[in-house]
């Protein structure tokens, strides 16, 4: 927050250029809060999968093309969740649960409700239904007010919820979560905020200073200290779900770069993205077969 404080003072606008792997498009969605709480609008650029910027530049990429045609942050928001949670109605359900704080917390009311018209066609997501669910911050009602509904909490993911009672439980293996650089395998959840946390805590479970976590992180904080679902035996069993998920969010993306390479009659480009993705293929099978392996034990 500092950073962009700082930056508006001297601008009117920020581009930011993400690396294009997994966790580039994690960082590109996480800074996506620290402007919208700024109200400081921002474009993103995330580069081909392969690349840092350093590396595009030195192959020779130019990115001041990129740079002049950067979507809104909040665009490559949307895009990215509807992408990652594509699948039924709990793939819907828990994108509409990611994007509708963010669009609460626009402050320009004409890009808000703009964002509101993207997200429901994005989404597949009635308009209507959209806004009903977002519950921006309120002052208290008057005397004789009908009563507020509560406001939205957005969804955990299973998974980071169990992982998150682990660490709470084991200062081993969070600094083994750490050094793992977990953190690229979590996703943008009040979960995930939680281990982010936890992981840079030493004190024991009984002394965590719930208080001081992210407000958004602090219930699933208070639910894991009296949880049961701890031991390190369910650690890597729940790593291998978590990176074989990072896993198929890559091969989803090199499924969404093959069809654009062969729409712009791209041969060689298609061949080596083919490559990479059976090589992904490959590495998934086996971390697969690892997972259905833990769970039978």
């Amino acid at each position: 927050p500092e950073h962009v404080q700082l930056l508006r003072r001297r601008v009117d606008e920020a581009v930011l250029v993400f690396d294009g792997d997994a966790a580039g498009r994690k960082a590109a969605f996480r800074s996506l809060d620290v402007f919208l709480a700024e109200g400081f609008a921002a474009r993103g650029v995330i580069l081909p999968p392969e690349h840092d910027p350093d590396s595009f530049v030195r192959a020779g990429g130019d990115l001041a093309p990129l740079v002049n045609a950067a979507p809104p942050l909040m665009e490559l928001f949307l895009e990215g969740v509807a992408e990652a949670t594509r699948g039924g109605v709990d793939g819907t359900v828990a994108a509409v649960d990611q994007v509708v704080p963010r669009l609460a917390a626009i402050t320009d009311l004409v890009a808000r409700d703009l964002y509101y018209r993207k997200a429901a066609e994005i989404l597949g997501v009635a308009e209507p239904l959209l806004r009903q669910r977002a519950v921006p911050g309120r002052r208290a009602a008057p005397a004789g007010a009908a009563p507020q509904p509560a406001p939205v909490r957005v969804a955990s993911d299973p998974t980071e919820k169990a992982l998150l009672s682990c660490l709470v439980a084991s200062l081993e293996l969070r600094a083994r979560f750490g050094a793992d650089r977990g953190d690229e395998w979590l996703g943008d959840g009040p979960a995930a905020a939680a281990i982010r946390f936890v992981v840079g805590r030493e004190e024991p479970a009984a002394a965590l200073p719930v208080e001081r976590a992210p407000e958004e992180a602090r219930v699933e904080l208070t639910e894991a200290l009296v949880s049961e679902e701890v031991g390190g035996a369910t650690y890597p069993m729940l790593v291998a779900r978590l990176r074989l998920r990072v896993l198929e969010r890559e091969a989803r993306e090199l499924e969404r770069q093959v069809a654009a390479a062969e729409r712009g009659g791209d041969p060689v480009g298609v061949t080596r993205l083919q490559r990479r993705k059976m090589a992904l293929d490959g590495e998934m099978r086996r971390r697969q077969a690892e997972l259905a392996g833990r769970n039978s034990e």
